[in-house]
Order: structure tokens, then sequence, then C-alpha cells
């Protein structure tokens, strides 16, 4: 809740509305059903919904203990926050985040991790995605992958900016390596007003390895970017944790979960599939860099189940 109070969207040279609608459009065509329709459930009031509580212990430790489903449409209710609710489209596998005063919703943001989350860590296994630090193998003219965006070498950060959100280089997943051409989004990550400057990339090399699971519960939202391979569909935006990701469409099924054997032998040329993916960014420092402990694992960390890490 305090990321998304910080950083509430990724800035880019696309007009956007926060500022003048505070995110309500981002609910418009959301729900599958139509007012009067089975299924439909009306925004304006989830304070009188019949709620049922969350029996999901990870859930409601994060505040959200009680919920309301009718058809595709659900809806949690946060008891951190005053008036926040998290609304879900199980269809398309899509949340927001919106508060709502009692009367109307008022405001609503993206929301990038389902309110029931999968455990990845655990006695028997660890499914965190494994971050390791290759910046030994730097080459000279290092660009983000799939884009000719340059990336400078680590840069000592001002006192002042140590304790403010850190973003990390862009993750792109076109369908094909050169006619894809990813989002031209490569700008300065800020807060809701609307504001685009150039962003300058430097940092850290990372390996990011992450499984196909991982990536399915992660929260994908449409662009207005479409396939320039087969102009037949959109790209799609999504963050774990500090790292922006973005996806072509012709990667995701009806419920945004990811074709990692398709991306694997059409992008990748690999003749054999894993069920786990290294991709590379930057990170502005070293470490964790705004991740927790709970979400990623350190390569230097000892590793608790081989069977599971195995890349």
């Amino acid at each position: 809740m305090r990321d998304s109070q910080q950083l509430t969207k990724i800035v880019s040279r696309v007009t956007t509305t926060w500022a003048h609608d505070f995110g309500l459009h981002l609910l418009e065509n959301f729900q599958q059903s139509q007012p009067g329709e089975h299924g439909y459930v009306d925004l304006n009031k989830l304070a009188t919904l019949p709620y049922q509580t969350v029996d999901d212990m990870d859930a409601r430790g994060r505040g959200f203990l009680f919920y309301y489903r009718n058809g595709n449409t659900i809806v949690y209710r946060n008891i951190f926050a005053a008036n926040l609710y998290a609304v879900g489209n199980l269809y398309t596998n899509c949340f927001i985040d919106v508060i709502n005063d009692g009367t109307k919703t008022t405001h609503a943001w993206k929301r990038y991790r389902q309110p029931i989350r999968i455990h990845i860590r655990g006695d028997a296994n660890d499914k965190r995605p494994v971050l390791d630090n290759i910046n030994f193998q730097r080459k000279k003219g290092e660009v983000i992958p799939f884009t000719t965006e340059k990336v400078g070498k680590p840069r000592r950060l001002p006192p002042e900016d140590m304790h403010k959100p850190k973003c990390w280089t862009p993750i792109f997943i076109p369908c094909h390596s050169t006619e894809c051409i990813p989002p031209p989004l490569l700008y300065k990550t800020g807060p809701a007003a609307d504001q685009v400057a150039k962003k300058y990339f430097y940092g850290h090399k990372r390996k990011y390895t992450v499984s196909n699971e991982h990536i399915d519960q992660l929260i994908k939202h449409p662009t207005s970017h479409i396939c320039t391979k087969t102009y037949n569909t959109f790209w799609k935006s999504c963050r774990d944790g500090p790292i922006p990701m973005y996806f072509c469409g012709n990667l995701l099924d009806d419920k945004s979960y990811f074709d990692l054997r398709k991306y694997q032998s059409t992008v990748l040329n690999k003749r054999r599939y894993s069920e786990y993916q290294s991709f590379i960014t930057f990170s502005p420092i070293g470490g964790l860099c705004d991740f927790t402990k709970n979400q990623v694992r350190l390569s230097s960390e000892p590793i608790q189940r081989l069977s599971l890490i195995h890349i």
C-alpha cells in the first residue's frame, strides 16, 4: 500500500488522465457484465456488499479480511486502510485498488499483486525469484535487452535519494526478437502528477530468474502499444517489486497467463523447455534494492531445495 501511494504509475509519453479523473477510467468496461445482468457489481456500493471472511492467513495479515464475489467480479475489503478495496475480474485476471467513501468510488489505481497469493517461501520449498549480480560480465555499450537504450555504469546515489523508491530498468518480453518492437515507455518513473522527463539509465547488471508460475501471479494491465509483428494484439505491463515488466500480448492467453514455452522456443530458440527463465535488468544499487527477503532470494543465499531452483 505504501508503494502504491509513493509510486503510482510509470510516467510515459502516452497521455494520461489520472490527475483529472483520479484513475476512474480504469473501471470503464472492467467487468464482464453490464448493469442489470447477472455478475454485475455496482462499484459505488462497495461499503454495503454482503462480505464473507477470507480464510487465507497471509491475505488477512495484509488487511484483506473480507471478500464478496458475484460472477467473475470479486471485491476484497481492507481493514488496515480506511475505505480501501481491491476489485478483481477473475476472467481476465486483472485487479484494481479503489477508494470508496461509503457512497461512491472516488479513486482507482493499478494493482500488481493479487490479495491472495501463492506461498513462495515455506519450510519445504523456496519459490522466490533469484537475483544474481553479474556486473563482472558487463560489456562496453550495454543496452536494455531488445532495445537500443544504453545503460551506464553504476553511480553513487546522493544521500537524499537513498530512501526514495528505486526503479530497475524494464524487462521487455516480445514475441519476436527483432520484428516485435517494445513500447516506447522508457521515461522517468514519478508520482501521480503528469510529468515527462527523459530517463538516462545506469546501474548494476543483474540476472533475475523467475518461474512461469510466479510470472502468472503478476497482474498485467493493458497498454496502448500494439504488437509490431502481427498488429493483432497489444502489449501488457506489470511489476514485480521495483522491476517493471512488459509482455507482448501474443505470449499471453485470455487470463494473461504467460506462455513461457513459446517464448523460449520462438524468441530465444531454445530446444528444451524450462519452467524457469532468466532475464537481464539493471538496478541503481546492489543487494536487494527495494525488494524484501520475502520477495526474492539473492544467489549468495543457501538454496533450500535444489530441485526448485534448477535453471
